[in-house]
């Protein structure tokens, strides 16, 4: 019996693209295709496949959510995800909810396939772009917690929101932007403030704005070599 594997992909061409180099082998086989993760939870109802190749940017949703359903139901099915989301931040945190691998986008056909092979294998598959981008969010992990030591209790969802409410979003825009409920985003509001030991919301919006900030200060600094010497403002 082959292996069947769940295309979850709002790209048609991409989507098809992934499917014909997935049935062009005699072992693998596509049992569903979903372009929405209401798509995905309907098959999910149905069948567990062996594989989801998973796109992290849905339509009107985020594919995070059906990797914790996945973790929820202890469904027995691995998941690559291949994306083009490059916010550290947000591909740190899929990462750490267990998927046997991530890739971008980008990735050759061939280089996918071997992902691909090296998950069903029950090794971990990761590309070098996702690397780097697991990287950069460990260095940002440090520069909040040297700036501000309290923030090392906040998960990385926590932080990305803590800095959104500090550049003004309010909970709509960072529920939109995050592909998430607007109830979650209150939950997260409210664990945030009780963490740092905070009164109010006012409070708290308050310091994320302090943070903000910093951040755009300390950028400034470090920029500021660069933009001397772009204005012509370098030694003789």
């Amino acid at each position: 019996m082959g292996t069947n594997i769940l295309i979850v992909d709002d790209h048609p061409l991409i989507g098809w693209a992934i499917k014909h180099l997935v049935e062009q082998q005699s072992d693998l086989t596509v049992c569903c295709m979903a372009r929405t993760v209401r798509e995905a939870f309907d098959f999910l109802e149905r069948s567990t496949p062996d594989l989801i190749i998973l796109d992290l940017l849905l339509e009107g949703d985020s594919g995070i959510s059906i990797i914790h359903r996945v973790r929820e139901e202890g469904l027995d099915c691995r998941i690559l995800v291949s994306s083009m989301c490059d916010d550290p931040i947000r591909v740190s945190e899929t990462v750490r909810l267990g998927v046997a691998g991530f890739v971008d986008k980008g990735l050759p056909m061939e280089e996918l396939l071997e992902s691909i092979r090296r998950v069903l294998a029950g090794k971990y598959a990761i590309s070098h772009k996702i690397q780097m981008l697991c990287v950069d969010a460990m260095r940002n992990q440090e520069d909040n917690h040297s700036f501000m030591p309290e923030l090392s209790g906040l998960s990385d969802r926590e932080i990305e929101i803590f800095r959104m409410m500090g550049s003004d979003q309010n909970p709509h825009e960072i529920a939109e932007k995050l592909g998430i409920a607007l109830k979650t985003v209150h939950t997260h509001r409210q664990n945030i403030r009780q963490k740092l030991g905070l009164r109010s919301m006012a409070e708290l919006c308050g310091r994320a704005a302090v943070y903000v900030a910093n951040k755009s200060d300390v950028a400034k600094q470090a920029f500021a070599p660069n933009l001397r010497l772009s204005q012509g403002g370098g030694a003789a």
